[in-house]
């Protein structure tokens, strides 16, 4: 898959710096600007290339069949946008079942133009999972 993300990335013309510091086994990735679909195999690609196993949320009508099936082998956690689930507090309960998770979290929540950011991001990166004593 390494090398097939970074046949991909050079085909497209990207070249990969360094990404994420190998000894990182729990953060918050922050996706932003989120502004095109092109985002999402970008980003996995680079990722992947440089060896991080990430997960990431997404609306949960993407996990329909047949596109559900990459979604979920790629990593994806659906979200239900229509109502208000806790969110925050199912993603700080997944970092506190496991010992390595690198999460990637849409800080606007939608591809749209929006002013402000959604604050999810920031609350699950900043809960007490991630204090350092």
């Amino acid at each position: 898959m390494k090398w097939l993300c970074k046949f991909y990335l050079k085909l497209i013309g990207w070249k990969i710096g360094s990404v994420l510091d190998p000894s990182i086994k729990k953060c918050v990735l922050v996706a932003a600007p989120h502004t095109s679909n092109w985002d999402y195999p970008i980003a996995l690609a680079t990722l992947y290339a440089c060896g991080v196993q990430v997960r990431f949320l997404a609306k949960n009508s993407l996990f329909r069949f047949p596109l559900g099936i990459l979604m979920r082998a790629t990593g994806g956690i659906p979200v239900d946008r229509s109502k208000h689930n806790n969110l925050v507090d199912s993603m700080v309960h997944m970092f506190s079942e496991r010992d390595e998770l690198i999460l990637m979290i849409p800080a606007e929540g939608t591809r749209s133009y929006v002013k402000e950011w959604k604050s999810g991001f920031y609350h699950t990166a900043s809960s007490h999972c991630f204090r350092i004593p």
